[in-house]
């Protein structure tokens, strides 16, 4: 019976393994178009509809292949790397005494799960709207140590405490996200370039906090095609920023730091901090392929500053 969820975590890790990532289902308006290897197909050449995008029909007629307006997306992203942890507060139930660290020593670490739902349209040639609908699953390992702290109890001074405790626990967080974004594309022979932002918010089932996330992409690439005609790719190297400052919480067992503190905060208390990440920017290199004009694949890791990975399919109509 074991077998079962663990096909269902590799399913979902394959399919999720950032952050966010540009919308590789069309290049947008490309000018005096010309892969670097061979000519490849026409992957838009009988639209469902000439608009949108704005222009498409003149677009079209003057000679330009744009991609079909309309698409949805099955994306996946994974990504880990370090974080800081501050703002690290201690209290009983009653918010009557609290806690604040002197000192901290810490390897904060995160990761991150998204599996997403894009629906998209081309708005301009050049411009490509889409929503985000999925869910995400994350987790957080502060793995710090306090050296010192200062007790503060209502209506009496501080109190300094020289005693180390960790603070080791595995958190982990899931919930419904939402979103959306849009992806500026546009090329000139076998070179394009493609410029995304988008914006998610998630709302963790365990916590009334919501997690926002931004994230932008610069990229430039090139166009691939077979000298048989079937199928085309693209190439692209590029940079990726994600904001995605978080919060975590968790519950102490008081009496491990101090059978004295515990006297006066009680055998368990709460413990919250924010964490922030070390490096925001990371590189990004990647590769989609067009199956034919309705379906696309697309792989994408990136690496210095934040490990992560993405994969997706599309479908254009």
């Amino acid at each position: 019976m074991k077998i079962i969820p663990i096909i269902v975590i590799l399913s979902v890790f394959i399919l999720s393994s950032y952050t966010s990532f540009s919308q590789q289902q069309g290049l947008g308006i490309v000018f005096n178009e010309k892969p670097l290897i061979g000519s490849g197909m026409n992957i838009a050449d009988h639209p469902t509809t000439e608009i949108p995008p704005v222009c498409g029909k003149k677009r079209r007629t003057e000679g330009f292949n744009l991609p079909y307006p309309f698409g949805v997306g099955l994306h996946g992203l994974w990504y880990q790397q370090d974080f800081t942890a501050s703002n690290l507060l201690i209290s009983d139930s009653a918010g009557r005494v609290t806690v604040t660290a002197d000192t901290m020593y810490q390897n904060t670490r995160a990761s991150d799960m998204k599996l997403t739902l894009r629906p998209d349209f081309w708005l301009l040639p050049f411009l490509n709207v889409y929503g985000i609908f999925g869910y995400t699953q994350g987790k957080v390992s502060p793995n710090i140590t306090v050296p010192s702290f200062t007790m503060h109890i209502e209506g009496l001074p501080d109190i300094p405490i020289d005693t180390t405790f960790e603070l080791k626990d595995k958190l982990t967080y899931h919930g419904p996200t939402v979103g959306g974004g849009v992806t500026f594309a546009m090329g000139f022979g076998a070179f394009f370039v493609i410029l995304d932002y988008n914006y998610s918010v998630t709302y963790p089932d365990d916590s009334d906090d919501k997690l926002v996330n931004h994230s932008f992409s610069p990229k430039v690439g090139i166009q691939l095609a077979s000298k048989k005609g079937a199928g085309r790719g693209a190439l692209w190297l590029g940079g990726m920023y994600i904001g995605n400052n978080q919060t975590f919480n968790g519950i102490l067992n008081v009496e491990e730091i101090s059978p004295i503190v515990a006297l006066i905060l009680g055998k368990e208390a709460d413990y919250s901090g924010d964490i922030k990440s070390n490096q925001q920017w990371n590189m990004v290199i990647g590769g989609s392929y067009f199956i034919n004009k309705h379906h696309s694949l697309f792989v994408e890791a990136g690496f210095i500053g934040r490990q992560q990975i993405s994969l997706g399919y599309g479908f254009r109509f």
